[in-house]
């Protein structure tokens, strides 16, 4: 999902991808969400961020939108070579008008100069959690990124890989 990083502080994202489930249910997200540090994370330290937005999972029976906001705290260790991401947050449901509290805690280490090992948990409420594993690889060094990450979620129907290209750029705007 493509992000500009519009003011120094102020992150705007808006995006979306398409899933197919069992060849049959075909679901459009759309996500449209702010992101700012409160305060950046230090080299071996920690930082923390504020994020909200809103989202829209589109299928053909229709879906209202899920409002949700979060706060990320991160801690890096070894100079960064290793880090410790966690979350805690809110949504509101729009399909089943329920406010329910949002949770993630990832890790992420260097195994070599260009490759990343990651894994996370992360879930609503009380539902049983979801996870998933894989890794990073920069093709060319803070400009383009691979990952691959294998995830299962609470039922044996719930699994996925994902594959994703992260792309950063230098400031487009003076």
């Amino acid at each position: 999902m493509p992000a500009c990083n519009i003011t120094g502080n102020l992150e705007a994202t808006l995006g979306g991808g398409r899933t197919r489930e069992n060849d049959s249910i075909l679901s459009t997200d759309l996500v449209a969400q702010v992101k700012t540090n409160i305060k950046p994370v230090d080299v071996n330290g920690w930082g923390m961020g504020l994020v909200a937005g809103i989202g829209r999972h589109r299928r053909a029976d229709g879906s209202p939108r899920d409002w949700y906001a979060y706060v990320p705290i991160s801690f890096s260790f070894r100079d960064d070579a290793a880090a410790v991401h966690a979350n805690l947050g809110w949504i509101r449901e729009g399909e089943t008008r329920r406010n329910r509290a949002t949770w993630s805690l990832g890790t992420e280490f260097r195994v070599t100069e260009t490759t990343w090992m990651i894994a996370e948990t992360f879930g609503q409420g009380a539902d049983r959690p979801y996870f998933h594993v894989g890794f990073r690889y920069w093709l060319v060094a803070n400009r383009i990124q691979l990952d691959a990450t294998y995830g299962h979620g609470g039922t044996r129907d719930e699994r996925w890989i994902s594959i994703g290209v992260r792309l950063l750029t230098g400031r487009w705007f003076r």
